[in-house]
Order: C-alpha cells, then sequence, then structure tokens
C-alpha cells in the first residue's frame, strides 16, 4: 500500500499525457503509485499509457462516462493514504509531493492541503497563481464566494473523499467546486502550503473556456449545496449575494471571451439578485469590465 495515490483521468489526451505521467514519476516523494483511469480514449492515450514499464503505474480502461466518473474509478482503486489528482493535460512540479505530505502529517487535524500553481501554454510559463493572496483561509465562507483550488494543486486525506461520496457524477461543470464545499461543510478542514505546486495548461479544449457552461454549472452546485438539509442559517441569510457573485464572476469571464450579450444578461441578474451590490462593489465592478 502506498501512502499516495495521483488519479490521473484521461480522455483523448495524447498530446499532453506523458509529460503528465512523467512529471509524478519525477518527484522527490517516492511512496506512490499512479493510477491512470483511460475514460474511452480513442486516440493513442492507452499505447502512450503501455510504454511506461514502471510498476507504480495502474491503467484502467472503461467506456466514456466523464471526467468525475473518472476520477471516482481511480478513488475506487486507490489503497492509499492519500488522493491526489492531475488531469492529464497539468502537471506536477518535483516538490509537490513531499511538501505537502509534509503539511498533513504535521498537522493530522488537516483534511486537505493546497498549493499554488502556474500558467502554462505552448511550453511557455504565462504567470502564476499565489491563491492565498486574495483568499487567505480555505473555509466554507469563502470556498462560497470564489473557488480558489485546483484538482491537481490538492492534496486530501483520503477517508474525507470517501466520507462526501466522491466527485458528482452528474456534474460536467467546477465538479471540483462542488466537492470542496461538500468536504467543508462535511468538516474538512483544509489549508495552504504557500508553495508553488503544479501547472495548469492553457489550451483550446479547456473545460473552463466555455463560459456560458460554467455559469450554469456554477448555478446547479449552488442549487445543490442550499438543498442540504445541514446548512447553517447564517449562509441562507446570505444566499442571494452568493448566487450575485456567481453571476458576476460568469459576467467577467463572459466579456473576457467577448460574449458581450451573456456577460450584460448576467450582470443585469446579479443587480436584480442582490439590488446592493453596486453599491457595496460596484468599484469593482467596473474596474473587471473595462
Amino acid at each position: 500500500m502506498c501512502t499516495v495515490n495521483v488519479i490521473i483521468p484521461c480522455y483523448n489526451a495524447a498530446a499532453y499525457l506523458a509529460k503528465a505521467i512523467d512529471s509524478v514519476l519525477a518527484q522527490s516523494f517516492t511512496d506512490f503509485n499512479v493510477i491512470i483511469v483511460d475514460d474511452g480514449s480513442t486516440d493513442n492515450s492507452a499505447k502512450i499509457i503501455k510504454n511506461y514499464i514502471d510498476p507504480r503505474i495502474i491503467y484502467v480502461f472503461q467506456e466514456n462516462r466523464g471526467l468525475s466518473a473518472a476520477r471516482n474509478t481511480g478513488i475506487h482503486q486507490s489503497r492509499g493514504k492519500y488522493l491526489a489528482f492531475l488531469d492529464a493535460d497539468d502537471e506536477y512540479l518535483p516538490q509537490k509531493l513531499e511538501q505537502q505530505v509534509t503539511v498533513l502529517e504535521e498537522n493530522p487535524d488537516l483534511g486537505l492541503v493546497s498549493g499554488g500553481w502556474e500558467y502554462l501554454q505552448e511550453n511557455r510559463i504565462l504567470r502564476s497563481e499565489r491563491p492565498w493572496e486574495y483568499t487567505p483561509t480555505l473555509i466554507l465562507d469563502t470556498l462560497l464566494f470564489s473557488c480558489p483550488v485546483i484538482t491537481c494543486s490538492v492534496l486530501v486525506r483520503r477517508v474525507w473523499i470517501e466520507q462526501v461520496g466522491g466527485f458528482d457524477e452528474k456534474l460536467r461543470q467546477v465538479e471540483d467546486w462542488d466537492i470542496w464545499l461538500r468536504l467543508a461543510i462535511a468538516g474538512c478542514k483544509m489549508a495552504w502550503n504557500y508553495e508553488i505546486v503544479c501547472r495548469y495548461r492553457l489550451h483550446s479544449s479547456n473545460m473552463t473556456r466555455n463560459t456560458v457552461a460554467q455559469r450554469d454549472g456554477m448555478i446547479l452546485v449552488l442549487d445543490r449545496f442550499f438543498a442540504l438539509p445541514n446548512i447553517p442559517d447564517k449562509y441562507r441569510s446570505i444566499r442571494n449575494k452568493i448566487y450575485a457573485n456567481a453571476l458576476l464572476i460568469s459576467a467577467s469571464r463572459e466579456y473576457a471571451t467577448d460574449q458581450t450579450q451573456e456577460a450584460k444578461n448576467d450582470l443585469n441578474k446579479a443587480i436584480i439578485t442582490n439590488p446592493t451590490l453596486l453599491n457595496e462593489r460596484g468599484q469593482e465592478i467596473f474596474n473587471n469590465l473595462i
């Protein structure tokens, strides 16, 4: 049984898959295995995986069921104490696992640790993201207003993922935000390790480029969150602010991708949902739109 199970879901990602695998095998921490779940790829992903002769690599093929289902298959295959996730087009930095295992080993009360990341495009680093600078604490109060955590930046105790039932396979967008919220409401403590630990690759197939689908996913996640029976009243009292913030984020993304009409519609919905938005965040809204 390895300490860490690294789960790599893969769907037609042959162009980047080897770099993802190599970034795990190059880790300074070596007590891990890699569970690669091929989610019905029709390219040569399987051939690339089978070129690796390493007993730490476990290959699982399944019919195409989506990203969340592929991650859950990896979770079901895992036996280690900790889980790490890496999409097939992203990469780890060499100290990622060592740094984060150390944090969790030294802090047994923590269930999840997350780091920062670099944006990578065509093998060029665009910039670094240090999310602790704008979200100092990873608690439900902050996670409801933003998702400062990406899947490849985390290390989480497997018992917590099992407790909340894994990823929601009905969600095709923002499934990561959904599981962080469910972990937080379940009592999982989260913290930063204040290091850049991975690289997030930007390319034309990124799911995050579909801003309208992202918006619909965010609203669905919030609908499901507020349908939970154990939501404290303090969150229900600011429900409109939370929804308006999601719409405002969506409007900003839509403006940035020239979906002007969608952006106008979402901005209007945000103001209707929370009429105090302009008074409270008018300058921020203006800055995001210019």
